[in-house]
């Protein structure tokens, strides 16, 4: 059972949200109040221009950039899709590395990749020409692109229990050419763990089964966890 009284109010916020949207999602809920917060000029662990931490924006996706490429390495002319971009932190340096027209970025909404845009600079975009979608309306075209790799950071463990088969079949689906690549860091505990408002823990062999037909090639556990639960930031890697 999933553990959400530490987070009984957030969830009641969502629920009131949901009932004057019906058919809305807890994603879009989150989503809004941390685009509200950084208009406020909040600061955020991964998203916007203000980020926690002493690391710039630039320099702030470079080790999971790095982490990525040493688990599987790729020539410059592989093609690469981001899902869940947010504001480009680790994106950007794929597009700095790889050949013209071989990235393509998504994620939920265009506010994040508006701001990475702008950070990054319209000589590298019109340079290297990568492709930016949401992903409501351009998931099929992220799979046309037959990427190499396609990659989630910070992204698996923010997905709610109801949009995880969204998740798990965008990976799958968009990893359709045989031998490409799928990697996210995913919280991998014991059994179900809802460890924070947006944060989620599932077994490794959740993972594992609902990949399938997609193979673990490799994994790598990430920091610390988290500090009063038993979850272990992990990146997995499935190939097809």
């Amino acid at each position: 059972m999933i553990q959400d009284d530490p987070f009984r109010a957030y969830d009641e916020a969502f629920e009131a949200w949901r009932a004057k949207q019906p058919g809305s999602k807890f994603s879009e809920f989150s989503l809004r109040r941390i685009i509200n917060g950084l208009r406020k000029g909040r600061v955020h662990d991964t998203l916007g221009s203000n980020l926690s931490g002493e690391e710039s924006w630039a320099e702030s996706g470079r080790s999971m950039f790095e982490t990525i490429l040493a688990m599987h390495p790729l020539p410059a002319n592989a093609r690469v899709c981001d899902y869940g971009c947010g504001s480009l932190r680790v994106t950007s340096h794929f597009i700095r590395r790889q050949d013209r027209l071989c990235v393509f970025a998504l994620d939920a909404v265009t506010d994040f990749m508006k701001i990475g845009k702008e950070l990054l600079g319209e000589h590298v975009l019109q340079e290297k020409l990568p492709r930016f979608g949401v992903i409501s309306a351009r998931l099929e075209n992220a799979a046309a692109f037959r990427p190499d790799l396609v990659y989630a950071t910070s992204v698996a463990r923010h997905v709610h229990p109801e949009e995880k088969p969204d998740f798990i079949d965008a990976m799958r689906r968009i990893a359709g050419k045989p031998g490409s690549v799928a990697i996210f860091d995913a919280y991998v505990a014991d059994k179900e763990t809802r460890f924070a408002r947006s944060g989620w823990a599932w077994p490794l062999n959740f993972y594992l089964d609902a990949m399938a037909p997609l193979k673990l090639i490799g994994s790598k556990e990430l920091g610390s966890g988290v500090t009063g639960w038993d979850v272990h930031r992990t990146l997995l890697a499935f190939q097809r």
